[in-house]
């Protein structure tokens, strides 16, 4: 392999080109006795100020993209999530109200029967008035009860 620190740019592009090296820019690297080590003489191929801005503006459409995708897909999620609360909800207050429903006409059967056992009650209780017959005389309890205090107060004088 040859010297590189003492050829010439031409010399060394005709020995690349022999060599299949087609890097551009690569004589550059030599160039005046710099063969070792990497300094300010190398040229990199920059991008101009018009490139830098294409690539900043694509950079921040990406960004936006992005955020609009992460915000898109956020809100469907809690619109999803808040419908299936609601759908919770709705149902929850349909079985409250069938249970209400359910306890009330319940409520109004057994009320209804009840109404109706009284009802019977009273009719019978009338109907046996109206056939109770009295069998006995009934102010003859009060002639008992004088004649036993009667007694009683005889009993208390001979013990005085």
């Amino acid at each position: 392999m040859p010297q590189y620190n003492r050829l010439t740019n031409s010399q060394i592009q005709e020995i690349n080109k022999k060599n299949g090296i087609t890097i551009q820019g690569f004589p550059g690297l030599f160039d005046k006795g710099v063969h070792t080590r990497f300094s300010k003489r190398i040229d990199f191929d920059l991008p101009n100020q018009k490139d830098i801005s294409e690539e900043y503006v694509r950079d921040m459409q990406e960004k936006m993209a992005r955020t609009q995708r992460d915000f898109t897909f956020n809100r469907e999620t809690e619109v999803d999530f808040i419908k299936s609360v609601k759908d919770q909800i709705i149902g929850e207050n349909r079985r409250k109200y069938e249970l209400l429903m359910r306890k009330r006409d319940e409520f109004v059967r057994d009320n209804s029967v009840k109404r109706k056992e009284k009802q019977d009650k009273e009719q019978r209780d009338r109907q046996e008035y109206k056939e109770y017959k009295l069998n006995f005389f009934p102010f003859t309890y009060g002639e008992e009860v004088e004649h036993h205090q009667a007694k009683l107060r005889d009993g208390l004088k001979e013990d005085y």
